[in-house]
């Protein structure tokens, strides 16, 4: 974990009247909570994980905020001050996987995970 933190330095995920950007605290989030490397023991249990290694997470999540891109922007011009958030039902669909996604009004990513079956995909209701 430290060698990937260490290179990690805030992304810029997509740009557009308000830039969406990934900081390093949320990279940390992500990395440690949601990839089966970091998963010790049984805190962990029942998180969800990335099918991917850690070099191919930004890359998946470009792909996904690119593909909401309009979407998001859109949200943020209609809700200034309110949080982006694409879970459960709404959850985002990419390349044959479902994302919880949410985006702080400053662009900055809070969240963002894959779903690993439909039934983490239905319960999710949390906010």
């Amino acid at each position: 974990m430290k060698k990937s933190c260490y290179k990690f330095d805030e992304e810029i995920i997509a740009l557009g009247q308000i830039p969406i950007y990934l900081p390093f605290d949320r990279f940390v989030h992500i990395y440690a909570r949601h990839t089966s490397e970091t998963q010790i023991g049984d805190r962990f249990s029942g998180k969800t994980v990335f099918q991917y290694k850690y070099e191919d997470i930004l890359h998946v999540l470009k792909m996904v905020v690119n593909q909401e891109r309009q979407n998001i922007q859109e949200f943020f011009r209609q809700n200034p001050g309110k949080s982006y958030l694409r879970m459960g039902q709404r959850a985002i669909y990419v390349d044959g996987t479902y994302y919880r996604l949410q985006i702080e009004p400053d662009g900055s990513i809070k969240d963002f995970h894959p779903y690993n079956n439909n039934e983490e995909k239905e319960a999710d209701n949390q906010i």
